[in-house]
């Protein structure tokens, strides 16, 4: 229900006059500290903090209230905690009351006074809020359950760093959760611990960490006991942070502004402290968030944004010396919503390539040096002078430490992608005129919710290089593409046959464990004596074990992708880079036996197979429009919100494991597709930002009491001023030497992300 508030002459009162009271702790008594007055108190709600101004005059004067000349002492105030109370002034004729800590004393002598030699001057205290307290408190333990698995009975032990506020899971798109399952002591009134295995189903909710931080970390005295209770406003499971999963660094922090990133205004959400002196025997304190939602959200996963509790109207018309001002601005007023993640993916196995072709299929790999390059190493140093003259031992020396120069470095080592490659991948080992070939671009999917259109797999829909026939070849440039220093695919998982497309890879992977992305496969065919089923080896581990045993080598390679570009190095351990040329072993200058690969088992690279993650330069992502007219001329106004999305895809054929000297394929598939999630939070975020927000700054003679931090302001003015606002109330002044109220509201870049 909508409170209107009208704020009439009867809102113009006397002066208010500040009471001012001290304490060493809280839940102590209160000592009244005469003529200390408050020149203005401003209330904020987070990540504001609240901050009281205060002043008193010391020296031999003679008071106000006083006919005669008294020496007051200057106040120590430092690190005292300040009551301060503005009599009679709500609505209702209540007082306000307001809690603080003095931290600073900004002191202005004023020197000796006419009636002796004491000084004088003013003293300017400044007060924060209580939050100020968790600016104070860094975060370096945690509270960990010690009972899982083990004999131990339901405890936690500290351990001596921040644990995060649940942990991402890669592979999943989904946030696995490090909390127990279970309240401590089946006591749900106890805040959860961590949990020491993450797991799905145990996600820490915004509300429940905050109950944890709240508990566990709490302002503490030299004798490490709360200075006061700390609480959160609301039962457990309060639905104000129940409708989203955070994921907050903790460790070294202050407690605040771990505070502040649960309860961001970018979920549409902030809060304010009230302290209550009454409950335990140092009061508490309350956090006490709200909502800048007009209206109740239901989001896709039908969890729900909730509406401001305490919506109101203000009308000013009958009123008098009132200012407002109304605030409109085009960065937060939007056109289009998008939500977009990562550039896609497309892990494919490719082969490498000796010679160009006629622009097509034959490979996507290509050597990265030039013939010039290729034609000095093979001659080795046997076009300087002197060199004929060398002994045969002496001439092997001077041709490795030639092959070796900076300059011949690319040569067998360095591969790029095929600037002509057509986009079309297959079994290799497969004829050419009977392989099925795949486009290495994702399909598109028909789908209501995404609202993706149904696409080709050939080539001819090619996002990147449309083209209109099958025999017409993009050319893709090399800056167009990139290679990922990783596959999509998890350590733990079984991607074989049918395992991404029917999902059942997932099964294997066990969701108390940490995993790691696999990295980049590089494959050789050891033995092609039978051409329909050949033999494979990791490169890596040539050295080790050969799914050939007659074929048992010395030397092993491994794989380095280039950050810069499409690009790759291949790096050859135990003999000489060029054992991955065989074919053009019988054209070196001056080649010892020793390392000559046809004697000592090289390979030809053509029999190189790779299977990379290649990124694709788009990004995965969804857009929503708000205003479905555009008007020429006008600036569109786009609103990105980046999400930790992505869209892996697998072409079918594409080699995942090599095992006993077989290679196993996968039918293809997504990984990873959270096209749907983008689609949710797209669609939360134009429902959000389909409503008209204003900010509003209202000033108003009197200290009084209008609104309240964190109330919702629908509308301002009467009939003939109504504006809509829609937004709540962040900011309160109440200045006691002008003897005005201010108010301002401010609006929340909501991205559901």
């Amino acid at each position: 229900m909508v409170t209107r508030i009208e704020t009439t002459r009867d809102q113009i009162r006397e002066s208010v006059r500040s009471r001012v009271y001290r304490s060493d702790t809280l839940g102590a008594d209160w000592e009244e500290v005469r003529y200390l007055h408050a020149d203005d108190l401003a209330l904020r709600a987070a990540p504001g903090l609240d901050e009281c101004r205060l002043s008193y005059v010391y020296g031999e004067i003679c008071r106000e209230d006083d006919n005669r000349f008294q020496l007051y002492e200057p106040l120590d105030l430092i690190g005292s905690y300040v009551k301060v109370v503005l009599p009679e002034a709500t609505l209702e004729g209540e007082d306000i009351t307001w809690y603080g800590i003095v931290e600073i004393d900004d002191s202005m002598p004023h020197g000796s006074g006419a009636q002796g030699d004491k000084p004088r001057g003013r003293q300017r205290f400044t007060a924060y809020g209580l939050s100020r307290l968790l600016e104070r408190v860094v975060i370096l333990s945690s509270q960990i359950d010690a009972s899982q698995d083990t004999e131990f009975p339901e405890q936690a032990v500290t351990v001596e760093y921040g644990e995060p506020f649940n942990v991402h899971s890669k592979a999943q798109a989904t946030r696995r959760g490090n909390r127990t399952t279970d309240h401590p002591h089946d006591n749900s009134s106890e805040a959860h611990w961590f949990s020491r295995t993450p797991t799905t189903d145990a996600v820490w909710t915004a509300d429940q960490a905050v109950r944890y931080l709240l508990e566990n970390h709490p302002p503490l005295d030299g004798d490490d006991e709360p200075v006061c209770e700390w609480r959160l406003d609301g039962l457990p499971g309060d639905v104000r942070l129940s409708w989203y999963d955070p994921q907050v660094n903790t460790d070294g922090r202050t407690v605040k502004s771990v505070l502040d990133d649960l309860i961001p205004f970018r979920r549409g959400l902030s809060y304010t402290v009230r302290y209550d002196e009454s409950p335990g025997p140092r009061g508490r304190v309350t956090i006490e968030p709200f909502s800048f939602s007009v209206e109740e959200l239901t989001l896709e996963d039908d969890r729900i944004l909730p509406a401001n509790g305490f919506p109101c109207e203000l009308d000013f018309e009958n009123a008098l010396d009132v200012e407002a001002r109304i605030v409109e601005s085009v960065t937060t007023s939007y056109d289009e919503v998008v939500a977009i993640g990562a550039f896609a993916t497309s892990t494919c196995t490719l082969s490498f390539g000796k010679i160009t072709n006629d622009m097509g299929s034959g490979f996507q790999v290509y050597n990265d040096w030039t013939p010039e390059q290729q034609l000095a190493y093979l001659n080795g140093a046997s076009g300087q002078s002197g060199y004929n003259s060398l002994s045969r031992v002496k001439q092997y020396e001077a041709n490795t430490r030639f092959r070796q120069r900076d300059d011949l470095r690319p040569v067998f080592r360095r591969w790029r992608l095929y600037e002509f490659w057509d986009g079309l991948v297959w079994n290799y080992e497969t004829a050419e005129s009977s392989a099925t070939k795949y486009s290495f671009n994702p399909p598109w999917q028909t789908d209501d919710k995404t609202g993706w259109s149904q696409r080709d797999t050939k080539a001819t829909a090619d996002p990147i290089q449309p083209y209109s026939e099958k025999n017409d070849v993009p050319h893709y440039a090399a800056a167009r593409l990139g290679i990922e220093p990783f596959l999509p695919l998890v350590d733990y998982g079984d991607y074989s046959g049918t395992a991404i497309a029917t999902g059942s890879w997932k099964t294997a992977v066990p969701v108390e464990r940490e995993w790691q992305y696999l990295s980049p496969l590089l494959f050789v065919i050891t033995d092609n004596t039978s051409p329909l089923s050949p033999k494979y080896d990791l490169l890596e581990r040539l050295a080790e074990q050969s799914s050939n045993e007659r074929q048992l080598r010395r030397w092993s390679a491994t794989m380095r992708i280039l950050p810069d570009r499409p690009a790759l190095e291949i790096n050859v351990q135990g003999a000489p880079q060029h054992f991955l040329a065989t074919y053009v072993a019988g054209a070196f200058q001056g080649l010892e036996p020793f390392n000559d690969p046809r004697r000592e088992q090289g390979i030809d690279y053509d029999m190189l197979r790779t299977t990379l993650c290649l990124r694709l330069p788009w990004r995965v992502q969804r857009r929503i429009k708000i205003r479905q007219e555009p008007v020429a001329g006008r600036p569109w106004r786009r609103l990105l919100i980046p999400v930790d999305a992505r869209l892996d895809y697998v072409v079918p054929d594409t080699v995942v494991r090599i095992s006993n000297g077989r290679a196993e394929r996968s039918t293809g598939g997504f990984v990873r597709d959270d096209r749907l999630r983008l689609a949710q939070i797209a669609k939360a975020a134009a429902r959000w930002y389909q409503t008209e927000r204003q900010s509003l700054f209202f000033r108003i003679r009197g200290v009084v009491e209008t609104v309240r931090l964190g109330q919702l302001v629908t509308s301002v003015g009467g009939r003939y001023t109504l504006e809509g606002i829609n937004t709540p109330v962040t900011g309160i002044r109440y200045d006691l030497l002008q003897q005005t109220t201010e108010l301002e509201t401010s609006m929340a870049q909501v991205d559901f992300g």
